[in-house]
């Protein structure tokens, strides 16, 4: 899962180890954070593709002009890394952290087009004194941001940007959203200090001035020239490959399996295609009649995967 958490603006340095440790159950593998010229960096790692400290974060680009914190996976890095060593592009890992930094590098914020996975990252440029936040086309990993008092902060969660603001207020209309629609609107949180960085956008940070732009939006095409097989044929192909790129890790993967349509398909799928018996887990409850688990049992005995029943 992974947590960032980071600061344009000086800030007790204490203050914001503490704030770093408030998200240590996101990435309880590594805890580290980097300092320079008041840009503060923070990362608790999980560790799932290149289990070595030689990609564990912040990390920097080889000439210290960039400074990386992301959360995420990037799942076609290996063919940017392809790209890449096409370029010239010399590599001291086999993680996507570094395949995300080297992108950056060669092709600038155009290379957040080129990335298929589930991501929110934070890359300060020490040449151009600007910081570039993004959080992925659906919003899958969340990103929280604040200016306030000259300072800007940004994090996986809201509680460590809380604990360095001086001062937050409650916002009553998202207070009365989430009441009546069981959701905040218009990416606002509970505080008025703090934001939601919506999905698909990137945030420019610069002269004490933000610019969020889009870099991605859903087109929905009708396309009724194709049969109903044809349709269902390239559906399945998507979500064979989808699956698979979701496999890629250096660490045991593991699906929740409720017996429902989606979480059956993508175990079936992933049964097929892994190396190893995957692990499914089920929330069991202790009484009633609408648990899942007997349902998910039925198919983790005919997808033969390790299942667990969590009460």
């Amino acid at each position: 899962m992974c947590g960032i958490l980071g600061s344009v603006g000086k800030i007790n340095i204490k203050r914001f180890s503490n704030s770093l440790k408030l998200i240590k159950h996101r990435g309880p593998d590594k805890t580290n954070f980097l300092v320079r010229e008041n840009i503060f960096f923070g990362h608790q790692r999980l560790k799932i593709i290149d289990l070595n400290q030689r990609s564990d974060q912040p990390m920097y680009s080889k000439n210290k002009n960039f400074l990386l914190t992301y959360n995420g996976e990037i799942f076609n890095y290996l063919d940017l890394k392809k790209k890449l060593i096409d370029e010239g592009v010399i590599f001291e890992t086999t993680s996507d952290t570094e395949v995300l930094l080297k992108s950056y590098e060669l092709w600038g914020k155009d290379c957040i087009e080129k990335f298929e996975g589930m991501f929110a990252f934070a890359i300060y440029d020490f040449k151009k004194k600007e910081l570039i936040i993004a959080r992925d086309r659906s919003g899958i990993k969340p990103l929280y941001y604040s200016f306030t008092g000259g300072k800007f902060i940004f994090s996986s969660e809201v509680d460590p940007i809380v604990n360095l603001l001086d001062k937050v207020n409650l916002n009553p209309k998202s207070i009365n959203s989430f009441l009546n629609f069981r959701y905040v609107l218009n990416n606002k949180t509970f505080l008025n200090e703090i934001n939601e960085l919506p999905p698909g956008k990137i945030l420019l940070f610069k002269d004490k001035k933000i610019k969020i732009k889009s870099f991605w939006s859903l087109k929905i095409k009708n396309n009724q020239s194709k049969s109903e097989d044809e349709i269902s044929y390239e559906l399945n192909a998507k979500i064979k490959k989808s699956v698979k790129n979701h496999l890629i890790s250096d660490v045991p993967v593991a699906s929740f399996l409720s017996g429902g349509l989606d979480s059956s398909i993508i175990t079936y799928e992933a049964s097929n295609l892994s190396k190893y018996k995957i692990n499914s887990f089920v929330i069991k409850l202790e009484s009633g009649d609408r648990s899942d688990s007997s349902y998910a049992k039925l198919l983790a005995n005919k997808f033969k995967t390790n299942h667990n029943e969590i009460y």
